[in-house]
């Protein structure tokens, strides 16, 4: 008696929803009911895919033109020998840069140079009080 009871509430609750379902209340009465939305759901659909397409098709592209001798980015990602140059290069002007930064001090102290040194320092510290003010 009380299974048959349950089953008769079952039943009835699942004749309420298909009943909702029919004239279009909640997602799934919305979705099966109403044409537009059906609509809207396909063209969604159909732009992402559109978009899908054109990520790979961007990727693929993009993979091509980074193979090693088609671009520069391709030559940086996968030559080594770039790599080590590149290293070469960067270290060659650190070295420049010291080597250029120890020769101006040197050439602070020459003694046929002092005095023009030394004069740019006078008009640099002149010229930074008044840009303060």
């Amino acid at each position: 008696k009380t299974a048959g009871l349950q089953l008769q509430a079952s039943t009835a609750d699942i004749n309420s929803i298909v009943s909702d379902v029919k004239t279009g209340k909640g997602n799934i009465g919305v979705l099966l009911r109403d044409s537009s939305m059906a609509l809207n759901l396909s063209q969604t659909m159909l732009q992402l895919k559109n978009a899908g397409d054109t990520l790979a098709q961007t990727i693929f592209l993009l993979k091509n033109r980074m193979e090693p001798g088609r671009s520069a980015i391709g030559t940086v990602l996968s030559d080594t020998a770039f790599d080590s140059k590149l290293n070469q290069a960067m270290d060659n002007v650190e070295q420049g840069t010291a080597r250029f930064n120890e020769s101006m001090e040197a050439l602070k102290h020459n003694f046929l140079l002092r005095g023009y040194f030394k004069r740019q320092e006078k008009q640099k510290a002149k010229k930074q009080p008044s840009a303060t003010q």
